[in-house]
């Protein structure tokens, strides 16, 4: 399940203590604006349905529930996603959203929203609930923290200590690369718990040879055992090569390629962007442009990956074909933000707005430190 909050402007309500309740998940308070919303999994399958020729799948729901007078307006996003399965041939753009239904509830009233039939799923019942909050999950500030495991020769633990007072459910790792190549991407691990990555690029890696490089480690949530330790798992070089588990490097080199092919997309769409128009329709232009970058995988690169790491061709669909698109729809999005961030700052100082030419070069000079000035 995932929540976004709530962003933008809507006409005042009348009440605003208001949930919808959906089988198997806490109650979810509707929003006085839109933009919130929950996302979730599609009920259970029809049994038999088949879906007609060339059906983008529905993959997840997001119900975004909003205040409407004396109710809840209860609109429905079905995610459709066309790069499963990651192996098939033809374009792909990743998932879409679609408003696919709209209902309006008061409370103690359910909504059946039946339309999913359509798309091969049964129909998903809500209930407009009053909104109860719940108490705050006790958690302490960390006054110990769980071992550092570290097998690996090449780096190794500098420090290991809370933040304190700066963030006081999460700790910083410090690490010093001995290699003589600089460290794009590693991953941790918590023994039976989370995993977490830092992934520069080839351009802007995480540790220079013989340089240190810090991580945040939340663990406000992990609440360990004696036994539990953070792992460092694995770290990928410049050149490739790596340390530490295989299959955990092939997903940082897999995610690592996707990512910088993206960029260099994003990259040459913005030296290609000309400035004749305003600030405002240049990032809009910008905007249309990357949500048309596609994720399907090219051949070339699942076999030279394939090839790196040993891999039969039925594991380098899961270990390298998928990660390689996840890192595609990852660069995606996080050009995405890029382009909003520059619109926040025009919006924030209308009085001194930047124009086209200064918008571009902003984000053009951020991509270049992550891929290079090739």
């Amino acid at each position: 399940m995932a929540l976004c909050p709530s962003v933008s402007a809507q006409t005042k309500s009348t009440r605003s203590d208001l949930a919808i309740k959906i089988a198997g998940y806490d109650p979810f308070q509707a929003s006085e604006r839109d933009g919130g919303w929950i996302e979730i999994s599609p009920p259970e399958k029809l049994v038999n349905w088949q879906p007609p020729p060339d059906t983008v799948p529905l993959t997840r729901l997001r119900i975004r529930p909003v205040i409407e007078g004396d109710g809840v307006r209860i609109k429905i996003g079905g995610v459709f996603d066309d790069s499963q399965p990651v192996d098939a041939p033809g374009p792909k753009y990743g998932e879409k959203e679609t408003i696919i239904a709209s209902y309006f509830g008061r409370l103690n009233e359910t909504v059946t929203v039946s339309e999913l039939e359509q798309y091969g799923f049964k129909a998903l019942s809500l209930m407009i609930v009053a909104f109860q909050p719940r108490g705050e999950k006790s958690s302490t500030p960390l006054t110990s923290l769980p071992p550092v495991k570290n097998d690996l020769k090449t780096v190794a633990v500098v420090d290991w200590k809370p933040e304190g007072a700066r963030d006081p459910y999460s700790a910083r790792l410090t690490l010093k690369n001995f290699s003589a190549l600089n460290i794009v991407c590693y991953t941790v691990a918590l023994t039976g718990g989370f995993s977490q990555t830092s992934e520069g690029t080839h351009a802007n890696p995480i540790a220079k040879a013989g340089g240190t490089f810090d991580d945040i480690i939340g663990l406000r949530d992990e609440r360990t055992d004696p036994e539990t330790a953070l792992v460092i798992i694995a770290v990928l070089f410049e050149d490739g090569s790596f340390e530490g588990d295989s299959d955990a490097a092939a997903q940082l080199a897999s995610r690592l390629r996707g990512r910088e092919i993206q960029l260099t997309r994003f990259l040459e769409l913005l030296r290609s962007t000309k400035t004749d128009s305003s600030a405002p329709e240049l990032l809009q232009h910008l905007k249309a442009n990357v949500e048309r970058f596609r994720v399907d995988v090219a051949p070339e690169d699942v076999e030279q990956l394939r090839a790196q790491f040993g891999y039969s061709p039925e594991k380098s669909r899961t270990a390298i074909t998928g990660n390689i698109m996840e890192g595609l729809k990852a660069e995606r999005s996080r050009a995405l933000f890029m382009i909003n961030e520059v619109e926040r700052r025009l919006s924030e100082k209308p009085s001194a707005p930047m124009n086209a030419a200064q918008s571009l070069s902003s984000l053009q000079a951020r991509v270049e430190k992550l891929i290079g000035k090739p």
